[in-house]
């Protein structure tokens, strides 16, 4: 079987959230995982992971038939290695991209990405 593609999927908005009931995107991500039940973490960090925002994920990847999860860093933080590795997709979600940027590096999160990435 050949190697799957590894992918990068840019979103400039919208999304889940903006518009809960056209998931169309979000399937297009999940069908390029290949997977079924894929295991999809949303890391809402860049916009201080309100529980709203967290809530919609859910709704939304439940109702694709996925096995969502949560990363934060403002609560309780797992095992960032095992938990990213363990998953289909990581979907980043939008806000302050600096701050976002400051802690994922502050937690080794940027060299844990790039593992999962490989």
């Amino acid at each position: 079987m050949p190697e799957k593609a590894k992918q990068i999927i840019p979103i400039g908005g919208g999304g889940f959230y903006r518009d809960p009931e056209n998931l169309a995107l979000e399937k297009y991500v999940i069908a390029q995982t290949g997977a079924q039940n894929a295991r999809i973490a949303f890391v809402p960090t860049a916009s201080g992971e309100p529980d709203h925002y967290v809530a919609s994920f859910y709704a939304a990847f439940l109702k694709l038939g996925c096995r969502p999860s949560v990363l934060t860093f403002f609560k309780r933080t797992p095992d960032l290695r095992s938990f990213l590795l363990n998953q289909d997709v990581i979907y980043v979600g939008g806000g302050n991209t600096k701050s976002l940027l400051a802690i994922l590096r502050d937690w080794g999160l940027t060299e844990i990405v790039r593992e999962a990435w490989e």
